[in-house]
């Protein structure tokens, strides 16, 4: 479902693109079966707010739409997309 980094180059794969998303809340540990190579950190943002940031390289668009469908399901509200870079 997820795409992975090219661990020899430590780029993202040909074709492959890197994105931040950040989710209000934080993820259940079942999530953690779903979401493979991808770096997550947590904050409190000033309003006491758990926000969830997701970082990591997708294969296409269709891993990216899943992956936000999976966050929907886990009940996380979308705060944002960005896209960081591309693989050659």
């Amino acid at each position: 479902m997820l795409g992975s980094v090219d661990a020899s180059l430590e780029l993202p794969a040909p074709g492959h693109t890197t994105y931040r998303l950040r989710v209000e809340g934080r993820l259940d540990e079942l999530a953690f079966d779903y979401i493979e190579d991808l770096t997550l950190s947590l904050a409190i943002n000033p309003q006491a707010r758990t926000v969830t940031t997701l970082t990591g390289t997708l294969a296409d668009q269709e891993a990216l739409v899943g992956l936000i469908f999976l966050l929907h399901d886990f009940g996380l509200p979308l705060i944002s997309v960005e896209r960081l870079g591309r693989g050659p």
